[in-house]
Formats: structure tokens, sequence, C-alpha cells
């Protein structure tokens, strides 16, 4: 059977509930003051004290459709999807069970809402083991062998961690309208240590790292071969310059004669060997520095072993 988080079930639970107990004359009253000043503030454009003025009514006359209405439809204008979505799953229920003509509308907005949602599928390798803890997000999960909810879209971290256990996490996208799957595999045993809770830190994903770090060995590789070449060049250059075959007139310059111009010729070839090999090792870095710097970041839980020699990395790479 496919659970939903706990915060569905929670809402679940909620909707299932036959009696709620009326709210008293007082209570009434004030509810109903603050809903009006809530719809002021919603036509002003004041949504964060409209949902305030809408909740705390809510509070104390639970069973006001219309409240649950304008409080889901504040939380959609102010961006919180989800929690919109779910208000109006369960006022689109229990305006269906009271026979309210308004159980159509709670429902074209709970549908309309779901398109921008992500449709979240988590599968569960071990879901029986002791102490196993699963977070969304943040929000803790009720653990089942498939757990699906929707989220909003966005960069979304998932975290599994039990006792004794190495933990597991990675972080994804989620997109609108779309399903995201993740496989939680069976946790493995710790190999040694008492572990501290895990700490999510972002790490560069290893393949870019490593090609990034192969680009950068061949510039300085290249840059070697550049120095060696130029050092050569002008060495060839200065002793032909000198040598026998070549003189350097009171105007400057040097004059040699045919030996003289090809090995001179050959300094200055070997010199533009090293300038363009220079060129090239200043490419490979930069496309080193390119590659570190694009190179997208994986979510890994970090968790420190107490008496042990390290840490314990997981995360996907």
């Amino acid at each position: 059977m496919v659970r939903l988080f706990v915060i569905s079930a929670a809402l679940a639970m909620f909707v299932a509930t036959p009696v709620i107990a009326a709210p008293t004359p007082a209570a009434a009253a004030e509810g109903k003051r603050l809903f009006e000043e809530g719809r002021t503030l919603a036509k002003q454009g004041d949504y964060v004290g409209a949902c305030d003025r809408f909740a705390r009514s809510l509070e104390l006359d639970p069973q006001a459709l219309g409240t649950e209405l304008n409080l889901a439809d504040c939380n959609e204008r102010q961006g919180h999807l989800r929690k919109a979505w779910q208000m109006f799953t369960v006022a689109a229920t229990e305006a269906a069970q009271a026979n309210d003509d308004r159980a159509g509308y709670a429902h074209d907005r709970a549908t309309a809402l779901e398109a921008k949602l992500t449709t979240i599928v988590l599968k569960v390798g071990n879901p029986d083991l002791a102490g196993l803890s699963i977070t969304v997000g943040g929000l803790q999960v009720h653990v089942a062998a498939e757990i699906r909810d929707r989220i909003e879209p966005g960069s979304i971290e998932v975290v599994a961690t039990a006792p004794g256990r190495a933990p597991f996490a990675t972080s994804e996208k989620a997109v609108a309208g779309g399903t995201l799957s993740i496989e939680i595999p069976a946790l493995g045993l710790r190999t040694s240590g008492t572990p501290v809770p895990p700490v999510g830190e972002e790490i560069r994903r290893r393949s870019r790292v490593y090609l990034a770090g192969g680009f950068l060995g061949v510039g300085v590789a290249a840059g070697i071969t550049s120095v060696a070449f130029v050092v050569i060049g002008r060495s060839v250059y200065n002793t032909t310059a000198d040598g026998p075959h070549c003189t350097r007139p009171a105007s400057g310059g040097v004059d040699c004669d045919d030996i003289g111009k090809v090995s001179l010729h050959h300094g200055q070839h070997l010199a533009d060997i090293g300038t363009g090999f220079a060129i090239g090792a200043g490419a490979a870095v930069a496309a080193a520095a390119i590659v570190y710097l694009t190179a997208p970041r994986d979510r890994v839980a970090i968790t420190p072993m107490i008496g042990g020699t390290g840490v314990a990395i997981v995360g996907r790479f």
C-alpha cells in the first residue's frame, strides 16, 4: 500500500474526523471578524496579513469552509503551492461529505495546482529496518516500501539514516508537472565508531573534478615544455650569433653567413615552438578552471565517526 508523507497522513486523519466541536458564540464572532479583516487585506494585496487573519479565524472556527478556501488561495498567492494544494484537497473532501456545492471549486483548484507540483516516488530498499528515518526537503516522512507525494519544484534533498548504519543522501532537481523517482538503497552497516547525526554538504561532482585535474596536468606539462624549448632556442640563437659564422655590427643586429643563418633560424624555430606550448598551457589551465568552477554540486552526508579514524561520506557522484 502506497503511503504518503506524515503531513498528508495527518490531513487524511483530519478529514476522517467525524465530529468537530462547534465554536462558542464569542469564538464564532471573533472568527468572523478576523475573516472579514483577512478579506480586506487580501483585496489590498497584503497576503501575508490576510493569511495570518484567515489562519487565526480557522483556529476559532474549524468548520468554516469559506475561511479554509480563502486561506488556501492566500497560500497559493504567496507561492506556498504544496500547502495550498493540501488545503484545497482537504476542503474538496469536506465539502463533498457535507454536500456543499463548493466541492467542485475546491477540487478544480487542487487539480490546477497539481500541474505546478512534482510527484515524488521513493522506493526504499529496507523499509523494515529498525530506527529507519527518511526526510524529504527537511520533512520527516512515514517509512514504507514506496512513498509517494507531491512537492514543490526545485532542488530537493532526500536523506535516510538508521542507528548503526551508513547514511544515504542525495539532492535531485524537481520539475513542475514531472515525476521524480529516487531509490533509497538498503543501508549498510557502519564499519566502526559511534555515529554522529550526518551533516549535509555539497561537493563538486568527482568526475568533473578529475577532468579539471587532467586539464591542469596537461597545462603544467605544456608550460614546462614551453620553458625548455624557449631556453634551448635562446641558447642556440645566442651561441650562433656569437660564433664564427656571425658578427654583430656596431649598428646593431646580427650578420651571418649561410651556415649561421640556418643555425639562427633553428634557434628561432625552437623558441616559436616554446611559444606555441605556452599558449596551449594557458588554454589548458583556463579549461581546467572552467570545468572545475562549473562542475555540478552533489549533496552528501558527512558523518564524523567518534572513536574512529575519519569520516563516512556518502552521496551521488
